[in-house]
């Protein structure tokens, strides 16, 4: 096995990873302990229709909803 230079910041016993994404180098502060568990996944979804209503939404009530509105809105109905 070759053995690899130790760059700076590496541990002894394994090395530094540079390259996460904000969401997974977050995680050991949320979830510190080695048991809790996250399950993570790519998905696409279409939201076209989500952005024409909030379009309409907007101009109707002369408001600045957003995705992120209609997410939580659809969460706590999930929820209640």
């Amino acid at each position: 096995m070759k053995k690899r230079r130790r760059r700076l910041l590496d541990r002894a016993d394994g090395k530094l990873l540079r390259k996460l994404s904000h969401y997974s180098r977050i995680i050991p502060f949320v979830m510190p302990k080695r048991v809790d568990s996250t399950v993570q996944y790519n998905q696409n979804v279409d939201i076209g229709n989500a952005e024409k209503i909030l379009r309409e939404m907007n101009e109707e009530y002369n408001t600045t909803a957003g995705i992120m509105d209609l997410v939580i809105a659809t969460m706590i109905r999930t929820i209640y």
